[in-house]
């Protein structure tokens, strides 16, 4: 007996099915019929290079799009941070701003180790 069929029988056995058999069957179709509908796409992309290149500058134009979305992110945040720093009462501020620090430097670093 295959092993996904075993495991099939097993999460069955233990009351702890997660798809039946049909789910999983009619998953698979549905996979099947996306892939097919993607090479008929790329297919006729590629027959088309000005359909192609209008594509590929689209594609440029909208991550330039959310490139620029997230700096305005950025700088919307900085003034926030400014803005709140500049509520709290001087003696504190240096501990805020370092506590802000702390959780940037976190947040950009598992954001640098993800892209790398």
């Amino acid at each position: 007996m295959p092993d996904i069929e075993k495991l099939i029988q097993t999460f069955t056995k233990e009351g702890t099915s997660l798809f039946s058999t049909s789910d999983l069957a009619v998953e698979a179709i549905r996979d099947l019929a996306k892939d097919e509908i993607k090479h008929q796409i790329r297919k006729r992309i590629e027959e088309d290079p000005a359909l192609k290149k209008e594509i590929k500058d689209a594609v440029e134009l909208y991550i330039d799009a959310k490139a620029k979305e997230t700096y305005a992110t950025i700088r919307l945040a900085k003034a926030g941070a400014k803005v709140g720093l500049g509520l709290i009462p001087k003696e504190m501020r240096g501990q805020i701003a370092r506590e802000f620090l702390q959780i940037f430097e976190e947040e950009l670093e598992e954001i640098f180790n993800k892209t790398l």
